[in-house]
């Protein structure tokens, strides 16, 4: 039986070395995530961000209904980024021919130094901002469970048997 070290620290860690770039897709994921959510509940930031994008100066009033399809595009992206997170990570299974934790990964990459970093770069501690910054630990949790319970058959095939520990 695996140990919880293993599972959770050391295999990861040779899986996502040995699957090459569907890892980094991983980890590009895992730091899109903040940078969403934050445009979910703050929609200002998602126009802004289209507007620089664009070229244009950020105006100082921003309509209502330009909020309110912001909050919507915000929403439809972040349910396409967890759809493409449980498939990069039922490739990253697939190739490493496994399934093993990744959500404590998440959280230390993004979520705790993601938050230092913040916090050593602005020299202000927010608490929702932390609580944003700890968002790829719930997706990464989330897209686990699904690919643990509903697609080993899928990832694997009818042959796979579970690895003892699973």
């Amino acid at each position: 039986m695996d140990s919880w070290i293993e599972r959770h620290v050391k295999l990861p860690v040779t899986a996502l070395k040995e699957v090459g770039w569907i890892g980094h897709v991983l980890y590009g994921i895992w730091i899109l995530y903040p940078f969403v959510v934050d445009c979910v509940i703050h929609p200002e930031d998602g126009v802004g961000l289209a507007y620089l994008m664009q070229g244009l100066d950020v105006p100082s009033y921003i309509a209502p209904r330009s909020l309110v399809f912001a909050s919507f595009v915000m929403v439809v992206i972040l349910i396409g980024l967890s759809a493409v997170q449980c498939i990069v990570l039922a490739g990253v299974y697939k190739k490493f021919g496994r399934i093993f934790s990744t959500w404590l990964w998440a959280t230390v990459l993004v979520g705790i130094i993601g938050n230092i970093l913040w916090y050593a770069g602005t020299g202000f501690f927010d608490r929702l901002g932390a609580v944003v910054g700890m968002t790829p630990l719930l997706f990464m949790i989330a897209a686990q469970v699904i690919m643990e319970r509903w697609c080993k058959k899928w990832i694997f095939g009818d042959g796979y048997l579970p690895v003892p520990g699973e």
